[in-house]
């Protein structure tokens, strides 16, 4: 290679991200710029514009005794801003909302407003939490609190009066948009109780200063487009020049003060020097002579000690460049960025629309909002191409380390160091979150300093942003609290830092929220008309371009994507069920009454087979993954019979065991099945067949290690097998396909425990969950198979202060105003895959359901299970693992109604619960996203994500589809689903 075309992986990698990083920053200005000129007023300022008619409102309230009506109050109290308004107030204004609030009023006039800002914001984001959970639902000290807050009276009145003034601060800041420095300044008044809310917020107007006017209409002009007098423009500048002097001058100054004096200021503030009247005589003067007494603890003054942020921004700087952060973020805020675009060109359209009709004909595009639209579009189609290129750098780098794997598979001879180098190199889960370790690290190295008194002082810092102290911090909490901080540029102290950390935690789960609410605005759902079904018999082919449903003895196969019928095949007698070939090119149909079964082909529909077991009965009916054979089980599990459809040989396997749901298993990487054996000396045995080779036995071996073997499980990475004990112990041992005992894992202390229930390997195979009859989940390790954590078990008390979400489903009766809202529905509500192609108007006190975020503590009753019964509904009966990897759900048969939903990031926890007001019949995966769906024998759809859960109602027509079974199609190229009820079937084809 020469010179010149020579270049280094590492820099041409660098390069490229610079390259995504500078032209995403050019992207994203000249979208701000896009959208602050996008619209110019083409006529001048009239009579009825917004700022004029503000203008002439507040002359209104201030000069002339007109008494304006309640809409103008309403309309021009929601146009002031908090932020401008904060930073107009007068001091004596600030020092009253301080006291109306409970802070200090010492420290110069920034300060206060520092601190407002903070209450303001915070303020802001409890109301949105407390509007989601109702009002009703607070306690009585939770209401106290709350009004309190708000400096509204919280002791000596009625449960009734807390919720009712409650209410209505947040149908005022919420619904009607009024800001709540006025809705603060109002309470600060003291006016009497009698005098209704427009009057009090028609005074909080008037005691503003005379700049909040000037300043708010500036803002309005430049929003809604219209034009202002130089006059007003300059008085604005000169305002905002003046404030910007005097901060700066506020600063100089307390910079000079010592502590001493700012000590001494402060106690010449608290303390009250007594006055003596002139008409008392001096002898009647009492003087108190009791000592003073004198607090002898030391003063604590770590907690008011200035906290220096300079190396925590530093620090995470360069930890985040190191996990290459900045390319991720850059990525989603290319995201970001084409639904800014998106939303724009909407808006556009929309502003087109409504200029042809007349409504703002004074309104129009630019010319340099259109030229430079033309540039973010080719902009962001270049960032498109730069992103494409990363993701086929990243599947280069996911297919080496899947050959790495395959090296740590078939290598028996490394060593104990190269096991755990490889074990690190391949563990990825911690990428996103950034090691509290580390990050003191880091800032020791910036310091250049690690004493203890610094390293107390630092970990104690660092430690509140971990707040379920797992050892690690999200780095976004640190970046927007350092933000915030930064933005303000004042010195805060410990206190300072905690309120700040509280704030930038409540204002994520308001923006998580948010953005859950938009997700499931975007997303819908259509329905299909509803087909009959003979026993819930429905399949979608493995390759996705086929459903085939049973009706009674006819096969109808359809197209997935157009449901239409492409084949029909009739039986001999009733269907039992149905199978697909892994090839998906043909179909079998058992019968299970007839001891038969039926084979069709798609390619061929005059080919056909049919297999008769006879005497022998028949049990179940299943495809090997080859597609040429079918493996039938004779009744009583006496033999399993290979019919070969290229040889039409025919094959006996004997001494299957019986077991649910089959006494075999197959490998997915090599053509082997595994079968566990009941041999006539009552012990059990593993054979290993060969299917590519006629079904030769390649290997067998006998688990000594079990007495009753109860399940199998085949690793979908390795040639290992998962083996467990009958429900009445608990043991668990893994083998080698050769016989090699790997692990046995008996119960703790060799106590009495029931056995195992279910197992599941993760799609990686990396680990596999165990949920056992006590209602615990065990996780254990590919590399040891060994536990590699504690066992979790179910908890019967839920609590969301716990760091797991509770979702619970509300049923409600939707009016006919809702139905008129159709469109503009709370988070988690049944809108969220609503079809309008499909969805009918639906009758009068139509009942639905949604999701709401449960806070507080909730305790559940379990069922008590019926243990003279065979099989009692007992322990975790389902485990399905999401197609990442990631996501783990569990049911708990004590506890049918409850969802259970697991995060493997960074560590295995309880991430959602999900509660039902009917019990879980089906939980399914989607095949290609981290979605999940269920159902409960009703007429609704669940669907869950990791950024919320939504209520999906039928169609009007399929009001009375019951779904009891749900099953994804693996290959479709938009999420398809079917929803299988007993003796019906619809599909579900979800929008991304």
């Amino acid at each position: 290679m020469l010179p010149s075309t020579f270049k280094e992986a590492d820099k041409e990698k660098e390069k490229l991200k610079k390259q995504m990083v500078l032209k995403f920053g050019v992207a994203k200005f000249l979208q701000d710029t896009l959208e602050s000129t996008a619209l110019t007023a083409k006529r001048k300022r009239s009579d009825d514009a917004l700022p004029a008619q503000f203008i002439e409102f507040m002359n209104k309230v201030r000069s002339t005794g007109v008494q304006p009506s309640t809409e103008e109050i309403m309309k021009f109290s929601s146009l002031f801003e908090n932020k401008s308004t904060l930073d107009n107030l007068d001091r004596p204004q600030i020092v009253a909302v301080c006291k109306l609030l409970g802070i200090s009023t010492i420290g110069p006039d920034y300060y206060l407003r520092f601190t407002l800002h903070l209450k303001l914001r915070h303020l802001a984001a409890d109301d949105k939490l407390i509007q989601a959970e109702g009002v009703d639902n607070l306690t009585v000290e939770e209401l106290q609190a709350a009004c309190r807050e708000r400096g509204m009276r919280s002791l000596g009145v009625s449960v009734e009066r807390l919720r009712s003034q409650l209410q209505q601060w947040l149908d005022l800041h919420l619904n009607q948009r009024i800001p709540t420095t006025i809705l603060l300044l109002s309470r600060a008044l003291y006016l009497p109780e009698n005098i209704s809310q427009e009057k009090v917020l028609k005074a909080a107007i008037q005691s503003l200063p005379k700049a909040v006017d000037n300043v708010t209409a500036v803002k309005l002009a430049q929003v809604s487009g219209e034009r202002m007098d130089n006059t007003q423009r300059i008085e604005y500048i000169k305002r905002e020049d003046e404030a910007i002097r005097k901060e700066q001058a506020d600063k100089a100054r307390t910079k000079v003060l010592t502590e001493a004096e700012l000590l001494k200021k402060k106690l010449a503030e608290q303390v009250v020097i007594p006055t003596t009247p002139l008409d008392v005589p001096k002898e009647e003067i009492l003087v108190d002579t009791a000592p003073v007494l004198i607090d002898m603890k030391p003063v604590e003054k770590k907690d008011e000690q200035n906290i220096d942020v300079r190396p925590f921004e530093t620090a995470l700087g360069q930890l985040v460049k190191e996990k290459t952060k900045e390319v991720f973020s850059t990525v989603e805020g290319i995201r970001g960025l084409k639904a800014d675009v998106k939303d724009y060109k909407e808006d556009v359209k929309q502003l087109e629309v409504l200029t042809a009709t007349k409504q703002l004909k004074h309104l129009g595009e630019t010319r340099s909002a259109k030229a430079l639209s033309k540039r973010i579009d080719k902009l962001i189609g270049d960032l498109d191409q730069i992103v494409q290129t990363l993701d086929k750098r990243q599947d280069i780098l996911k297919a080496d380390i899947k050959s790495e794997e395959d090296v740590l598979k078939d290598s028996a001879l490394l060593k104990n160091d190269q096991i755990q180098q490889t074990k690190d190199f391949l563990t990825e889960r911690r990428n996103m979150l950034v090691s509290t370790q580390e990050f003191v690290n880091t800032i020791r190295q910036i310091q250049k300093a690690s004493n203890e008194s610094n390293d107390a002082q630092v970990w104690d810092i660092i430690n509140q942003f971990d707040h379920n102290k797992d050892g690690f911090i999200e780095a976004d909490e640190i970046l927007k609290a350092l933000e915030l901080i930064g933005n303000e540029k004042v010195q805060i102290s410990k206190t300072h830092l905690q309120e700040i950390i509280g704030l930038v935690r409540k204002e994520h789960i308001v923006e998580k929220k948010v953005k859950i609410d938009a997700m499931i605005q975007q997303q819908a759902m259509n329905f299909s008309e509803l087909f009959k079904v003979t026993s819930r018999q429905c399949s979608f082919s493995p390759d996705g371009e086929y459903l085939a449903c049973v009706n009674q003895y006819r096969l109808v196969i359809r197209s997935s994507t157009t449901l239409e019928i492409i084949n029909l095949f009739a039986c001999v007698d009733t269907i039992d069920t149905i199978e697909w070939s892994y090839d998906s090119r043909l179909i079998l149909a058992g019968l299970i009454k007839r001891n038969a079964v039926q084979v069709f082909s798609l390619d061929n529909p005059e080919w056909k087979c049919k297999i008769d077991e006879g005497s022998a009965g028949l049990c179940n009916v299943h495809w090997a993954p080859d597609s040429r054979h079918i493996l039938t089980t004779a009744q009583f599990h006496l033999r399993i019979t290979v019919w070969s459809l290229a040889s039409k040989n025919v094959s006996y396997i004997k001494y299957p065991k019986k077991l649910s749901p089959k006494s075999y298993v197959f490998s997915l990487t090599k053509p082997y099945m595994a079968l566990v054996e009941r041999r006539n000396d009552s012990t059990d045995h593993i054979s290993i067949f060969d299917y590519s080779a006629n079904w030769s036995m390649i290997a067998h071996f006998q688990p000594s290690e079990l007495e009753d073997l109860q399940g199998i499980e085949w690793s979908p990475i390795a040639d290992v097998l998962c083996l467990w004990e009958n429900s009445y112990e608990y043991k668990i041992v893994f083998y080698t396909l050769d016989g090699q005992l790997l692990n046995v894992y008996k119960a703790e202390n060799d106590r009495l425990s029931l056995g195992v229930r279910c197992a599941r390997w993760s799609p990686t195979g990396q680990v596999i969950a165990v949920g056992d009859y006590e209602e615990r989940i065990t996780i254990f390790s590919y590399l040891t198979y060994k536990k590699i954590q504690s066992s979790f078990e179910h908890p019967q008390k839920l609590s969301s202060g716990k760091g797991y979400t509770i979702l619970k489903e509300e049923e409600y009766n939707l009016d006919e105003q809702e139905k008129n809202e159709h469109s503009q529905r709370k988070p988690y509500s049944s809108a969220a895959y609503s079809s309008a192609a499909v969805l009918q108007p639906e009758p009068k006190n139509a009942v639905e359901s949604k999701y709401i975020i449960y806070n507080g503590t909730l305790q559940i009753a379990p069922i008590k299970p019926d243990l003279d019964r065979a099989n009692p509904r007992l322990g975790v009966s389902s485990i399905e693992y999401s197609c990442s990897g990631r996501y783990l759900s569990t049911i708990n048969d004590t506890m049918p109604n409850l969802l259970f939903i697991f995060d493997f990031k960074p560590t295995l926890h309880l991430a959602f619960v999900l509660i039902q007001t009917q019990p879980i019949r089906c939980v399914k995966w989607e095949p290609k996203r981290d979605h999940l769906a269920l159902c409960t024998h009703n007429n609704r759809v669940y669907v869950w994500s990791p950024q919320g859960a939504s209520c999906i109602n039928l169609p009007d027509e399929s009001s009375k589809h019951n779904i009891d079974e749900i099953k994804w199609n693996n290959l479709a190229s938009s999420p398809t689903v079917a929803l299988i009820g007993q003796d019906s079937m619809c599909v579900g084809f979800i929008d991304t």
